[in-house]
């Protein structure tokens, strides 16, 4: 029990910064891949086809939004930072999804304090 303490407490404090980073990074070309999807004529009738338009979206808008994010890094703090920045902010994007959705799990809420003990039969 400890050891699994000890894990999440890790996960926490280390994973946290590079999430946010990633979130900050990645949230605009990931929310525009859904709603450049939900806009192509058609979509709506054809729910299976969305995952083919965000995925087209995406090939275009993350490596647009890497090289965006790099050149702004490399022009304000360096070609020393940019390199870091090229590096971390891939795996920063990963950790951040892994991060929200280690969050939203539903086996990892607290349960409230009345639902602890099942119920009663009878």
């Amino acid at each position: 029990m400890a050891f699994y303490t000890f894990k999440a407490l890790v996960v926490v404090v280390l994973g946290f910064p590079l999430a946010v980073l990633g979130v900050a990074a990645w949230y605009v070309p990931y929310h525009l891949c859904g709603l450049l999807a939900n806009r192509v004529p058609g979509a709506a009738r054809e729910r299976d086809q969305i995952a083919l338009y965000k995925l087209a979206a995406g090939v275009v808008l993350f490596p647009f939004t890497y090289a965006l994010e790099v050149l702004f890094i490399l022009r304000f703090l360096g070609p020393s930072w940019a390199a870091a920045g090229a590096a971390a902010l891939p795996i920063a994007g990963i950790l951040s999804l892994r991060y929200l959705e280690h969050a939203e799990c539903p086996h990892r809420r607290v349960r409230p304090a009345g639902r602890r003990f099942p119920r009663r039969i009878g």
